[in-house]
């Protein structure tokens, strides 16, 4: 008996975001009959699946020069380019006349001066051949061979001209059904009792990548105690182990809410102050979070506050916590 093996379907394993993976497929298509790849933005909150998406686009990008070999992938963080040299000495040059993808992970931490280096290289409208000198050296950016890959969760520090420059993948929230899938496949290797899922939804942020680190504390949790199924019995107790409370917020970002009850109407240096952390940190790692999760607000002139769904929070916590 001949046994072929088929190639996996992309993104057959990315669970959810479903009008991203429409696009994609649309823009891979594409690429197949001219090599070419718009420059792709993926816009999304931390741990959202923007890494796996780019991951899996550059699985579907072949090389011209070798239409059976999928191109090198280089990854790089936005925090590492500060300099234009950071980009050519460890990017391009290393790569020159190479056919390869380029995915820069949070590139609003690139510094201003490479964001205007790539207003220049990234200007795809007319052309899929643009030059740049650097040192002195003109170098090729030939698109048919080099495509580029971006991930922001910040993009109001990306200018409106360079946000032109690329094809947006907005990634959409994630419906409950969709995590509970995510925590299925987490654990597949157990059975689960049924009761748990909805309660291990409760206590979970909308984010893929908090779902599979919890997941992978219970696998554990379940091998280190001998046992083949999450009961509810089970879950208890890796709740109260784990101190998890409800949406998955973390003690720091109660700790916030807490100081917005007694301090409303705080601005960000001012709530930045009272809890230690400095404001550029406060923001991005833990505001956007909890005004996605509607507990808190920002009005114009007025600061920062809980909402309603916030100050109930606060007096559920207190009552069951």
């Amino acid at each position: 008996m001949l046994i072929t093996k088929t190639k996996k379907e992309l993104f057959g394993d990315i669970i959810g975001q479903d009008e991203a993976k429409k696009t994609l497929k649309l823009l891979l298509s594409n690429y197949k009959a001219t090599y070419f790849l718009p420059p792709v933005l993926f816009c999304g909150q931390f741990g959202g699946g923007k890494t796996k998406l780019a991951t899996e686009t550059a699985r579907g990008l072949y090389s011209k020069d070798d239409p059976n070999k999928i191109k090198k992938l280089i990854k790089i963080h936005g925090a590492e380019l500060q300099s234009t040299s950071d980009f050519f000495d460890n990017v391009v040059i290393p790569h020159n006349n190479d056919c390869i993808t380029i995915f820069v992970d949070e590139l609003h931490n690139a510094s201003n001066r490479v964001l205007e280096m790539f207003l220049t290289i990234l200007d795809t409208s007319e052309t899929t051949l643009n030059t740049y000198n650097y040192n002195g050296t003109v170098y090729d950016f030939d698109f048919t061979k080099i495509s580029f890959l971006a991930g922001t969760t910040d993009i109001q520090k990306i200018s409106n001209t360079l946000f032109s420059r690329f094809k947006k993948i907005e990634l959409q929230d994630y419906e409950d059904y969709h995590l509970a899938q995510i925590f299925i496949k987490g654990l597949k290797q157990y059975s689960i009792e049924e009761e748990v899922i909805p309660d291990f939804l409760k206590m979970t942020k909308n984010n893929p990548r908090e779902i599979n680190n919890l997941a992978r504390d219970i696998r554990n949790y379940l091998y280190a105690a001998g046992k083949t199924e999450l009961t509810m019995k089970a879950w208890e107790e890796i709740k109260n182990g784990l101190s998890l409370k409800p949406m998955g917020l973390e003690a720091i970002e109660i700790r916030i809410l807490e100081a917005l009850k007694k301090c409303p109407n705080s601005s960000l240096t001012k709530l930045g102050a009272i809890l230690g952390i400095d404001p550029p940190t406060l923001r991005q790692k833990y505001e956007l979070a909890l005004l996605r999760l509607n507990l808190m607000q920002i009005k114009p002139a007025a600061g920062r506050s809980l909402t309603v769904f916030g100050h109930k929070y606060l007096d559920e916590l207190k009552k069951k916590y």
